[in-house]
């Protein structure tokens, strides 16, 4: 018997202000990181990362040209900013950027 299971993915940005430990490395470039692990059912997981390392960990969020309606938490709740937390900004124009600040 042949089973077939799909794939699982994940694909996050970090926009950081000096390095992150991640899957085992300390990453301090900017750049695109991907790993292949084994998900709960045995099957290939790819997790990516697209990383953007600045000078200031506030400088990109100063640069968006788009006006912030609000924050939310992973759940859908709004939220004040915090550090090391993964959230999401919500702007006017429709886009939504999910970010971590690390610190």
């Amino acid at each position: 018997n042949i089973s077939i299971d799909y794939n699982t993915s994940s694909y996050d940005t970090l926009s950081v202000a000096a390095s992150i430990a991640w899957n085992g490395t300390i990453l301090n470039k900017t750049g695109d990181y991907s790993v292949i692990l084994t998900n709960s059912v045995g099957c290939d997981s790819i997790v990516s990362l697209n990383l953007t390392v600045t000078t200031s960990g506030i400088s990109d969020i100063a640069n968006n040209k788009s006006l912030l309606i609000k924050i939310t938490d992973m759940l859908g709740k709004e939220t004040p900013y915090r550090k090391n937390t993964p959230l999401f900004y919500i702007y006017d124009d429709g886009t939504v950027e999910q970010r971590i600040i690390v610190e």
